[in-house]
């Protein structure tokens, strides 16, 4: 392992004690062997602790532990604790393929100028592993992206990046920072954002990672149309030149989808007021939408439709 430059690996945990064995076992198992594994113990009250202790075996395994403060604060733990040149994350109940490192690695040695690489994911259900789902890349696009530079704008609009897919260079967060606690559940997004920004990322045509499907992931448990939205916000207003380099006419494009997917939230909720709010936005946003004046002044016309009905109520 001389001539391998060390990788940090940081997994934040939190109740998934389940899962957490398989995910140790992929990563530990991988075939470049110069690792550290950090797992962020997030204040679990199931058997997390137990299942780390089973791989105490391995030195190149850590386990710290906190009060729980949600992922993404355990995750920027995770990196400040790590002290490889390469940083990686993985979900507590996902897996990697035996190449995953190995295949990243080496995009870096073809691509010193990288500041990213980032490999494929597939999709699969708990309990089928080989279920032969949809791929976080198209199999259609992968093959001719292969060891290409993936742009800010690309990076921006089709989010082929996920968490558990990449490896970055640690100089590289210390430029760009980490994720913002703020953003909750697309901080990564963010962050990829802002990497993608300043220097180049390559993506490699190899599927290293797999993304289990459950009822207790996160997008299943709670709707995350205003974090999506709220990520771009402060994106707009606090990172301008992303913005500029993703291009404000893309960067408009996405924020007003962004806005009538939140406004079609609250319409569905009953919300009409805050579904009015957004939907002005989606269309002062993209003014070539007719879709969204289209729900701005239906919620218009429901909401003086239950005023109408409410007055006509006998008292």
């Amino acid at each position: 392992m001389n001539d391998q430059p060390l990788v940090s690996v940081v997994i934040p945990a939190y109740n998934y004690g389940r899962y957490l064995g398989a995910t140790l076992q992929s990563i530990l198992a991988q075939s470049y062997r110069n690792l550290e594994v950090i797992v962020v113990n997030d204040g679990s009250t199931d058997n997390t602790l137990e299942v780390v202790e089973k791989f105490a075996g391995d030195e190149r395994l850590k386990c710290h532990t906190q009060k729980n403060q949600g992922a993404i604060i355990a995750t920027n733990n995770g990196i400040e604790l790590a002290k490889g040149k390469f940083i990686a994350s993985c979900g507590s109940d996902d897996l990697w393929t035996v190449d995953h490192v190995k295949v990243l690695m080496d995009a870096f040695r073809r691509h010193p100028d990288a500041g990213l690489v980032f490999d494929n994911a597939q999709y699969f259900h708990e309990g089928r592993e080989n279920d032969n789902l949809k791929l976080t890349v198209p199999a259609r696009v992968s093959r001719g992206l292969n060891d290409r530079v993936v742009s800010v704008r690309q990076t921006f609009v089709r989010n082929w990046i996920t968490g558990i897919t990449f490896l970055v260079r640690r100089e590289v967060l210390d430029h760009v920072g980490l994720i913002d606690p703020e953003l909750h559940m697309v901080g990564d997004l963010h962050l990829l954002y802002r990497i993608a920004a300043y220097r180049p990322v390559y993506f490699v045509d190899h599927v290293g990672a797999k993304i289990r499907v459950h009822e207790g992931n996160m997008t299943v448990l709670e709707p995350h149309y205003k974090y999506g939205v709220r990520s771009l916000e402060h994106l707009r207003d606090h990172y301008p030149d992303v913005c500029q380099n993703i291009g404000w006419g893309a960067f408009a494009k996405k924020l007003g989808r962004k806005y009538y997917r939140l406004a079609r939230h609250y319409e569905r909720i009953g919300d009409l007021e805050s579904a009015k709010i957004t939907y002005k936005k989606a269309f002062s946003t993209r003014k070539t939408r007719p879709r969204y004046y289209w729900g701005y002044f239906r919620v218009c016309f429901r909401s003086l439709k239950g005023l109408s009905a409410k007055k006509n109520q006998p008292v």
